[in-house]
């Protein structure tokens, strides 16, 4: 979502939190001037937000992280160190706000559980921030209109983290099926799938004591609810906090084969699924069938995950 023209200046912070998608460039920012190089914010130091896109950033030229967010200590501690704290001075906060009311920040990364995606987004794009943010964009549809009608009323360059379409075969396919290069023929059906073998109660039961955690900050607009690292930690299949396998695998392909071949809205969806080996521990399924059709184009898309083994993978 792109609401402005760019000069160089406005540009480079979009740039940069795009170059994220596909792992960032060669060089460094090391031999870039001061006043060339662009600050960015952390907000949301786990694992993606942590050991991804900030070894990411750290590789990209002529950007910098100067700010810190999470809301457990020993994550932002950590991301405060990975980011150069040690050596620099670098903001750390466990409130976003305080965070984005920076002068010195020209653009986020936001790295949250889904359920703070918008609310964040939403507040970077009212403080002047442009921002990169892990897919889905969002947790409840009614957000979507609202996390729109930000980005247009403050004019700010917003990219989701759907990386697939960053990268560079999935660029040359679509080129080669735009150009007519390669004639792919009708379509009828699309598979897509994304399997694994792991259980969350495979996991130790983690030692995080509450003074560790702003847990109110976490829970965020979630309902009220006693401290719980479990669902602190596995949050992608609590519906308070994720959105289960559908929000963090299918639309990775869903984006993809958008992308590709310009889908339409599709007429019917039906999914089905269930939990198979995680009773009691998990509130999304643990194995999932979902199926589109496309009634204007003679076409059924489905899309199939499981945790309980790795078949084929993804």
């Amino acid at each position: 979502m792109n609401s402005r023209p760019s000069d160089r200046r406005s540009f480079l912070p979009s740039s940069a939190v795009a170059a994220l998608a596909t792992g960032g460039y060669a060089a460094t920012a090391k031999g870039y001037a001061k006043n060339e190089t662009i600050s960015l914010g952390l907000i949301g130091a786990g694992n993606r937000g942590r050991n991804v896109l900030l070894q990411a950033v750290k590789q990209l030229p002529g950007v910098q992280v100067n700010a810190v967010c999470d809301v457990y200590d020993e994550h932002r501690n950590s991301a405060h160190v990975m980011a150069g704290g040690r050596e620099r001075e670098v903001f750390q906060t466990v409130d976003h706000r305080a965070l984005l009311a920076r002068k010195d920040i020209d653009a986020v990364i936001i790295a949250t559980p889904d359920h703070w995606h918008v609310p964040i987004c939403i507040d970077a794009c009212e403080a002047g921030k442009d921002a990169y943010v892990e897919k889905p964009l969002i947790h409840k549809l009614a957000e979507g209109q609202q996390i729109i009608d930000a980005v247009r009323r403050n004019k700010r360059v917003v990219q989701v983290g759907a990386q697939q379409r960053s990268m560079p075969h999935f660029i040359e396919l679509r080129r080669r099926i735009k150009t007519g290069e390669l004639d792919i023929g009708p379509i009828h059906r699309i598979h897509m799938q994304w399997n694994n073998n792991h259980t969350p109660y495979s996991t130790p039961p983690y030692k995080v004591k509450p003074e560790q955690v702003d847990w109110q900050r976490f829970l965020g607009n979630a309902p009220q609810q006693p401290f719980d690292p479990l669902r602190m930690f596995k949050w992608r299949f609590r519906w308070d906090f994720g959105n289960g396998l559908l929000g963090d695998f299918m639309i990775h392909w869903l984006d993809s084969i958008n992308w590709l071949f310009d889908l339409p809205m599709p007429g019917r969806i039906a999914s089905i699924g269930g939990h198979y080996t995680t009773q009691g521990d998990w509130e999304a399924p643990d194995t999932i069938k979902t199926t589109y059709e496309y009634p204007e184009l003679d076409l059924l898309a489905d899309f199939e995950s499981t945790y309980t083994n790795n078949h084929e993978q993804s």
